[in-house]
């Protein structure tokens, strides 16, 4: 991993849900943005549609790595068709992971996603880089070395409020999971950028 007071980045905790990573300390930081953790915002992008965000989602216990994957990645193929999606391994979090890239069209925008993503302790963590596909690589070094900078610490949980978006409903019996819990996270994720894409 990244030391913590590698040159250039900044450290960030976030004890309630027990993870840590480094930042671009010029990077704009906003926890608790649109149901994220933390999201950070590129200022060399005017437009504001250069971000990196981690999200935390409980998923059911047992659920593995590639069960998470393969179904989200069912659902996504499923509503986007006509994208092409680039899926390979790459761990994160000192553990193994996914990575996946696409690009998409959002409105007027195109814009090329980078996601990383793991499941440890009934949770997956994702992380989601998302930038115009035009200039998508020039921050993905910076992106890189905040994935393999990501490190488990000692969760100190709060009380939760009640969830929005409906990502539980696998505590319902009467619920299957694949058609639950899995599919709105990915595709949360990609409706959020969307949002960001139309209307900032």
């Amino acid at each position: 991993g990244l030391a913590a007071d590698a040159e250039g980045y900044s450290p960030y905790v976030n004890s309630e849900h027990g993870v840590s990573l480094v930042y671009p300390e010029e990077w704009k930081k906003s926890e608790g943005y649109m149901g994220t953790i933390v999201s950070f915002l590129c200022p060399d992008d005017a437009t504001g549609r250069t971000s990196l965000n981690l999200l935390v989602q409980e998923v059911p216990p047992g659920i593995t790595l590639e069960d998470y994957s393969a179904e989200s990645l069912g659902q996504m193929k499923q509503m986007m068709a006509d994208t092409e999606f680039k899926v390979w391994d790459g761990d994160m979090f000192a553990q193994a992971g996914k990575r996946m890239q696409f690009v998409a069209d959002m409105g007027p925008f195109t814009v090329k996603v980078f996601q990383a993503w793991t499941v440890a302790k009934d949770q997956a963590y994702i992380i989601t880089y998302s930038a115009p596909a035009e200039t998508h690589d020039l921050q993905r070094e910076h992106v890189e070395k905040v994935i393999a900078s990501t490190k488990f610490v000692k969760a100190e949980p709060k009380e939760k409020p009640i969830e929005l978006l409906c990502l539980k409903h696998y505590e319902n019996p009467t619920h299957a999971f694949r058609l639950r819990s899995v599919l709105p996270l990915l595709l949360l994720l990609f409706y959020f950028y969307l949002f960001i894409y139309l209307y900032y």
